[in-house]
C-alpha cells in the first residue's frame, strides 16, 4: 500500500513529495514502484500511471535485479540505507545511468514498511549526498520530517505570509547559520532585501517557479535577517512551489534550495579556459583543424591560420565534411586515411602536396592523432605546417654541397641556411628520430631537436643553454670518451660506439667552424642501434651454430650411414649362409647373430624417429600408473641377458618399499633403459648397479653407476647434446642420450652425469613428486601374463586377416603347430569367414585392401560377438595402441613380430 494512503491527510507531505525538484520513489522490498513524484516521472519519461506496478530495474537485467534485492532484504533499523547506479531505458531506446539512495522505513515495532528512493537527475552517483549515517526507527507521522531531513537538496518551507515554519540540515548549511532555530519562526523570506519586490511577487504568484538569483550575503548580514558565516556573493538555484488548499487558496509555500556557486565559478573558469584555448590556437602559425569522429569526420574547429592558408572561412568549413569542401576524389583520399587512424590510433606524420587557392603547390608535413574524451567520444586532431621554405633550402643546401670540397665549406653553408629558418626549422628537427644537438666549445647546448632517451632507468636529455654532460651524464665533467671533444679538439668528424646496460648508441659529431677557420663547437647525431646490434649479435650466433649444426649433421650422417650398413650387412649376410649350411649348430648361430643385428637395426630406427618427433614437437606420452620396482625388475632381467661379458655384474640396488608413478611407462623405460646400454657398452669389468630413491624435496631421483672407463670432465658438457657420440668405434646413434634428456625435461625433471675417467660414471634423471601415487591399492598393475606349456593339440582355430603373403607365412609357421589357421586377404573376406567359420581368435591387420582392421572389427562388433580380436600394426606409439583398443581390438601386436610375444599373447585370450 503507498504510504500516502496510510496517512492521506498529510497534504502538506503529499504537495511536498509531488512537486520535490528532485525524484523521489517509493518501492517495495521486492523492488515494485508504489509511488513516483513529477521530478522522477520527468526523468524516467513516463507518467505516474506507467510507473506504479513496475519494478524499478527492468526486465532484461536479472543479475542486476537479483543484487538490488538482496541488498534491500538486508536494510535493518540499524543498517537502513545504501546507493548504487541503475541503467533505466527511456523512450527513444536510449539508456541513462541514474543513482539512487535507499532508505528504509519501520513502524514502531521495528517492521518494514516501505522504502524511499531519493536522487538527482544526474548520470553519476557522485551526485547522491554522502550516506548521512543510520535513520533510526521512525513511526509514520513523523517521515515528513524524515523527507526534509534526508533530501539532497536544501528544503525551507514558509506559510503564505512567507514566514519560515519548517526547513532542513541542507538549508542551515546552505544559510550559514548553526541552526533552524535561527530560521524557523524568525525569517520572513519575503522580506529578505537582496531579492527586489518584483521577485518575490513572481515567486509568491506562480505555481512553480525555478531560476538562479546571486545572494549577497554581505547584504543579509547587514541587514540583520541572518547571522550567516558565509562572506560574499554565492549563487542559489532556488525552484519554489505554491501550495494550495481545498478551496484553490494559497496555504503555504516550499522552496527547494541548492548552492550552485561552485559550479557557477567552475563553469566561468571553463569559459574563460575555452576563449583562452581558441585564442591560443587561433594565433599559431599553423593550420589546425579538428574532426568529430563520431558525427561521419565532420569539421568542428577551423582555426585563422586554416582560414588564410586555405582561402576556405571556418563558417564555410565547420560541420562540413571532406567530400562538402575538397571534392569526392580529395575526400575520399583524407578519408581513407582517418578511418584508418581512428580504427588503430597510430599517430601519422607524413609529407603531402597541398594547393591553396592561388594554385600554387605547397610541400607540408601533416600530423594526425586520435584524442578521446572521458565519454568514449573520439576526436581527429589535424596539424599542418608548410615546410616549402626548407624543402627549397634543403635543394639549396644539396647543389651548395655538390659544389663544396671540404667539410668545413658543407657545414658552414648548413649553418648559414639554419640561421635562416623560423619556426619550421624547429618543427622540421621534431620530426628526426634520430638525436640532434649543436654545442659550443663550453658544451652548452646551442639548440636541438631535444628528443629524449633513456640510459640505465633514468630519463637523461639535452636541454638549450645547458651544459651537455651535466644533463645527460650528470657528471661535473666531460666524459672520458666524449667524441664532441675529440672533434672540436682535432677539427674532423668523429664517431663512437656507446653501450651501457645492453643498449648501444651510435654518437657521431662534426666540427663547426667560424668564419676565421676556429671550431665554434660540434653538431652530435645519436642514434639508438641497439635493435641492429643485438640483430648482428644473434645473426652471429646464429651462423656459428648452423655451422656447428651442419659439421654434426655431416657426421650424424655418416655416422647412421655406417650404423644402418653393418647391422643390415650381418643380416643379409648370414641369411645367405643359413640357405646354404646344412650344419645344426652353424643354423642356429646364424639365426641368433640374425636375431642381435635385426634389434639393433630396431633400435638405430626406433631413436631416428623418436629424433624426428621430438624436432617437430609431436613425440606423444600417455600417463599410467606404473608401479616402479616391478619396472626395474624387468628391466633388470632383460638387461642381464644383455651382458656378455662375465667380468661384469648387473643389478638393481636401491629402491623404496613401494613407489608408483603416474607417468608413460614405454619413455620411463627408454631412458633407464639408454643408460643401462650405454653402461653395458663401456664397462669391460665391474659392475653396473641401478636403482632409485627419494630426495629431500619428494622428487625421486633415478641413477645408473658403472665402473667402466668414464668421461673426461670437458666431454660431459656436450654428452647430451643431439649427434654427439664420443667413441665413434661403438655402436650406436649417438641420439640415446639426448632423447632421454628431451623425455626427462618433458616431465619437468633433470638428468645429468658425474664422471671420472677410469673409475666410471653416474648418470641420474630426476621426475616431480607431484607425479607419484601415495597409495598401491588405488591402482592396477600390468602384468605380462606367462606363457605355460601348451598342449600339442589343436583345440583352437585362429583367423589371420593379412593381405602380405610374407607376412602371414611368418605367422603360419609360429603358430601351425599349435592352431589351426584361417587366412583372409582383406577386411571383407574375414569378416564372411569369421560369419561362416566361427574361429576362436582373430589376428587382424589393420591396413588392408576393399576394407581394412578398423572396418571389419566394427562390422563384427555390431553383430554383437565378443571374440577377441588383436589389432596387428607396424606402427607402434602408445596413441595407436589407444586407438585400437577404442575401436574394439581386445589387445595389440606391433611388427616386427617375436615368436614368444604372439604366443604370449594368444595364451592370455584363449585361456
Amino acid at each position: 500500500m503507498d504510504i500516502y494512503e496510510k496517512k492521506n491527510d498529510n497534504r502538506l507531505f503529499r504537495v511536498t513529495s509531488d512537486y520535490a525538484p528532485f525524484c523521489i520513489l517509493h518501492i517495495t522490498e521486492q523492488g515494485v514502484i508504489t509511488y513516483a513524484n513529477d521530478t522522477a516521472c520527468r526523468l524516467l519519461g513516463r507518467n505516474r500511471e506507467q510507473l506504479i506496478g513496475q519494478n524499478i530495474i527492468s526486465s532484461g537485467q536479472s543479475a542486476a535485479k537479483e543484487t538490488l534485492l538482496s541488498q534491500l532484504a538486508t536494510l535493518t533499523p540499524e543498517k537502513n540505507t545504501f546507493a548504487n547506479i541503475i541503467a533505466h531505458p527511456l523512450p527513444g531506446g536510449i539508456t541513462k545511468n541514474i543513482g539512487w539512495r535507499y532508505y528504509a522505513h519501520f513502524d514502531e515495532n521495528g517492521k518494514k514498511d516501505g522504502i524511499i528512493c531519493y536522487s538527482q537527475p544526474e548520470e553519476n552517483i557522485a551526485t547522491i549526498p554522502a550516506e548521512p549515517g543510520n535513520i533510526p526507527p521512525t513511526p509514520l507521522f513523523h517521515r515528513y520530517q524524515d523527507m526534509l531531513q534526508y533530501a539532497p537538496v536544501g528544503i525551507l518551507i514558509c506559510d503564505k505570509e512567507g514566514k519560515i515554519i519548517a526547513t532542513n540540515e541542507i538549508f542551515v548549511g546552505i544559510a550559514g547559520v548553526t541552526s533552524d532555530k535561527e530560521l524557523v519562526g524568525k525569517l520572513n523570506i519575503f522580506n529578505l532585501s537582496p531579492f527586489s519586490k518584483k521577485q518575490m511577487e513572481r515567486f509568491r504568484s506562480a505555481d512553480y517557479l525555478s531560476e538562479e538569483l546571486p545572494i549577497d550575503f554581505d547584504l543579509l548580514n547587514h541587514s540583520g535577517f541572518i547571522n550567516s558565516r558565509h562572506k560574499g556573493t554565492r549563487y542559489m538555484i532556488i525552484s519554489s512551489h505554491r501550495v494550495q488548499n481545498e478551496e484553490n487558496e494559497t496555504d503555504s509555500y516550499i522552496f527547494a534550495v541548492a548552492d550552485n556557486t561552485e559550479n557557477r565559478e567552475r563553469e566561468n573558469y571553463l569559459n574563460e579556459m575555452h576563449e583562452l584555448l581558441n585564442e591560443l590556437l587561433n594565433s599559431l602559425p599553423l593550420p589546425i583543424m579538428v574532426k568529430d569522429i563520431d558525427a561521419d569526420m565532420r569539421y568542428i574547429f577551423w582555426n585563422r591560420e586554416s582560414e588564410i592558408q586555405s582561402g576556405i572561412k571556418a563558417s564555410e568549413a565547420l560541420g562540413k565534411t571532406d567530400y562538402d569542401i575538397f571534392g569526392k576524389k580529395r575526400g575520399q583520399y583524407y578519408r581513407d586515411i582517418d578511418y584508418q587512424i581512428a580504427k588503430t590510433e597510430e599517430h601519422v606524420k607524413k609529407e603531402e602536396i597541398y594547393v591553396t587557392p592561388d594554385g600554387r603547390e605547397h610541400q607540408s608535413i601533416v600530423a594526425k592523432r586520435v584524442i578521446r574524451r572521458h565519454k568514449g567520444h573520439d576526436w581527429l586532431l589535424v596539424i599542418r605546417w608548410d615546410i616549402s621554405d626548407i624543402k627549397q633550402t634543403q635543394k639549396q643546401l644539396e647543389k651548395s654541397l655538390e659544389a663544396q670540397t671540404s667539410i668545413t665549406e658543407q657545414l658552414n653553408a648548413a649553418l648559414q641556411k639554419a640561421e635562416e629558418a623560423n619556426i619550421n626549422r624547429e618543427l622540421a628537427l621534431s620530426s628526426i628520430n634520430s638525436i640532434l644537438s649543436y654545442i659550443d666549445k663550453d658544451f652548452v647546448v646551442q639548440w636541438g631537436n631535444e628528443k629524449k632517451y633513456t640510459i640505465a632507468g633514468e630519463e637523461r636529455c639535452y636541454k638549450r643553454g645547458e651544459v651537455c654532460y651535466k644533463t645527460v651524464r650528470k657528471t661535473d665533467k666531460p666524459c672520458e670518451r666524449c667524441v664532441a671533444a675529440e672533434v672540436m679538439k682535432n677539427g674532423i668528424p668523429g664517431k663512437h660506439l656507446y653501450t651501457q646496460d645492453g643498449l648501444y648508441f651510435e654518437i657521431s659529431a662534426t666540427p663547426v667552424f667560424g668564419k676565421n677557420n676556429d671550431v665554434k663547437g660540434a653538431v652530435l647525431k645519436i642514434d639508438d642501434i641497439t635493435q641492429a646490434k643485438t640483430a648482428e649479435i644473434e645473426l652471429r650466433k646464429a651462423k656459428e651454430i648452423a655451422e656447428q649444426s651442419d659439421i654434426l649433421k655431416s657426421a650424424f650422417l655418416a655416422n647412421m650411414s655406417h650404423e644402418i650398413r653393418t647391422p643390415l650387412n650381418a643380416i643379409v649376410g648370414f641369411s645367405e649362409l643359413l640357405c646354404t649350411t646344412e650344419e645344426q649348430s652353424e643354423k642356429e648361430e646364424f639365426i641368433k647373430i640374425i636375431q642381435t643385428n635385426n634389434e639393433l637395426l630396431l633400435q638405430l630406427i626406433s631413436d631416428i624417429l623418436d629424433l624426428s618427433k621430438i624436432e617437430s614437437n609431436l613425440l606423444e606420452y600417455t600417463e599410467t600408473d606404473v608401479d616402479i620396482n616391478d619396472l626395474l625388475s624387468k628391466i633388470e632381467q632383460s638387461s642381464k641377458l644383455r651382458v656378455t661379458r662375465k667380468e661384469v655384474e648387473l643389478f638393481f640396488e636401491d629402491r623404496l618399499p613401494s613407489c608408483i608413478l603416474n607417468i608413460d611407462k614405454n619413455r620411463l623405460t627408454q631412458v633407464i633403459t639408454n643408460l643401462i646400454t650405454n653402461a653395458i657398452k663401456f664397462t669391460d669389468k665391474g659392475s653396473i648397479r641401478f636403482g632409485y630413491r627419494q630426495q629431500d624435496n619428494r622428487d625421486i631421483l633415478f641413477h645408473v653407476s658403472d665402473t667402466g672407463c668414464g668421461i673426461p670432465s670437458d666431454e660431459t658438457k656436450k654428452i647430451f647434446d643431439r649427434f654427439t657420440k664420443l667413441n665413434s668405434f661403438i655402436k650406436g646413434t649417438g641420439l640415446g642420450l639426448s632423447i632421454s634428456k628431451s623425455i626427462v625435461n618433458h616431465w619437468g625433471g633433470d638428468i645429468g652425469v658425474k664422471s671420472e675417467v677410469g673409475k666410471g660414471s653416474t648418470f641420474w634423471f630426476t621426475v616431480p613428486s607431484s607425479m607419484t601415487r601415495k597409495n598401491k591399492n588405488d591402482m592396477i598393475i600390468e602384468t605380462t601374463p606367462t606363457v605355460q606349456n601348451q598342449s600339442s593339440e589343436k583345440n583352437h582355430t585362429l583367423l589371420i586377416a593379412e593381405d602380405n603373403p610374407s607376412n602371414f607365412m611368418l605367422l603360419e609357421i609360429i603358430l601351425r603347430k599349435k592352431y589351426k589357421i584361417l587366412h583372409a586377404e582383406n577386411g571383407q573376406e574375414a569378416v564372411d569367414i569369421f560369419n561362416t567359420l566361427k574361429p576362436d581368435l582373430i589376428l587382424m591387420d589393420l591396413r588392408m585392401p576393399v576394407m581394412d582392421g578398423y572396418g571389419a572389427t566394427k562390422i563384427i562388433r555390431e553383430q554383437g560377438n565378443d571374440v577377441p580380436i588383436i589389432a596387428v600394426t607396424a606402427n607402434a606409439f602408445s596413441s595407436d595402441e589407444q586407438k585400437c583398443l577404442e575401436n574394439g581390438f581386445n589387445d595389440y601386436i606391433s611388427k616386427p613380430i617375436k615368436s614368444e610375444q604372439i604366443l604370449s599373447i594368444l595364451e592370455k585370450w584363449l585361456k
